[in-house]
């Protein structure tokens, strides 16, 4: 028998056969908001945790809160500037943000750390066409068709 005060899992008042009962009959569970979930271990990620804080960024853009996310990626940058995929990912949120001279500079970074990534010649050539740099465009695009030939 289960002990009083205490529910017994999968028995009806209990958040697994609420949930599991829910997701039978096709409802879905509540979901709280991943921004509003604060991360585990007191509340303050590693700055060498990189793959959790992109992670926490690309959830913070998706979720419409930008400063945020760039805010993570920026930390990122800071200990790892090195670090690519971190600045491909801020010149995407400055980018959509409008702020296109950051965005620039991001895609810069991850170029000059990671020549051979493709996306960022890719995203680095729109900004120079939308700024009239045709030339530089259609460089950058002939290097983005380079690296991704297969």
């Amino acid at each position: 028998l289960p002990r009083p005060g205490r529910r017994e899992e999968g028995r009806p008042g209990s958040r697994r056969f609420v949930v599991r009962t829910r997701l039978r009959v096709g409802a879905t569970p509540p979901r709280r908001s991943a921004a509003s979930v604060p991360p585990r271990g007191g509340g303050a990620l590693n700055p060498t945790h990189h793959d959790a804080r992109i992670n926490l960024a690309r959830l913070l853009h998706a979720l419409g809160q930008p400063a945020e996310a760039i805010e993570h990626y920026r930390i990122v940058l800071t200990v790892a500037p090195d670090h690519a995929p971190a600045a491909y990912n801020l010149g995407i949120v400055l980018e959509d943000e409008g702020r296109f001279q950051e965005a620039f500079t991001a895609y810069a970074q991850a170029i000059a750390v990671d020549p051979s990534y493709a996306e960022a010649h890719f995203n680095i050539a729109k900004l120079y066409e939308h700024a009239g740099d045709d030339l530089a465009a259609v460089r950058h695009l002939r290097t983005y068709r380079e690296l991704t030939k297969s």
